[in-house]
C-alpha cells in the first residue's frame, strides 16, 4: 500500500506530508537556490540573471507540480464545507491557465535567439499541460 508524499493545500498546490515529499520539497529548493547561485555568478546584471534563471527555476516548480500530482493526493475542486480534507477552491481549469502563460515566455526567448530557454519553457507547458490532464481526469 502506498501512501500519498504530498497532501492537499487549502487554497491552491500540496505541502509534503511523508519524508519522500520533504525530499522532492528539499530537492526543489537547493535545485533553485544553485541555479541562482550558478547564474548569477556568471550574469553582468539584474535583468541577466533574472532572464538566465526563469526557465530553469520554471521547470523545476513544474516538474515538482508534476511529482506532487501523480504521489499526492487528488484534489476535489468546486464548492465545500470545512470539514473536507482534500478541497481546493480552484478548478482543474486553473492549471491549464497556468500552462497557457508560458507560451509568450517562450515567444519572447524565442525572439532574443535563447533555444535553450525556450525549450526548457517549452518542457514546463508540456509538464504543466500534463498536470492539468491528470487533474481533468480526476474532477
Amino acid at each position: 500500500m502506498s501512501r500519498n508524499w504530498f497532501g492537499v493545500n487549502r487554497y491552491w498546490g500540496w505541502y509534503p506530508t511523508s519524508w519522500e515529499g520533504w525530499v522532492v520539497f528539499v530537492g526543489m529548493i537547493g535545485s533553485i537556490v544553485s541555479t541562482v547561485y550558478i547564474v548569477d555568478t556568471k550574469a553582468h546584471s539584474v535583468s541577466d540573471t533574472l532572464l538566465g534563471i526563469f526557465p530553469y527555476v520554471s521547470l523545476t516548480i513544474a516538474f515538482t507540480m508534476l511529482v506532487a500530482s501523480l504521489k499526492g493526493v487528488l484534489p476535489k475542486f468546486g464548492k465545500a464545507n470545512k470539514h473536507q480534507g482534500s478541497y481546493s477552491p480552484d478548478f482543474p481549469s486553473a492549471y491549464l491557465f497556468l500552462a497557457l502563460l508560458f507560451i509568450p515566455a517562450i515567444v519572447f526567448y524565442l525572439i532574443f535567439k535563447a533555444f535553450v530557454g525556450a525549450t526548457v519553457l517549452l518542457i514546463v507547458f508540456f509538464l504543466l499541460f500534463s498536470v492539468y490532464k491528470k487533474l481533468s481526469k480526476a474532477h
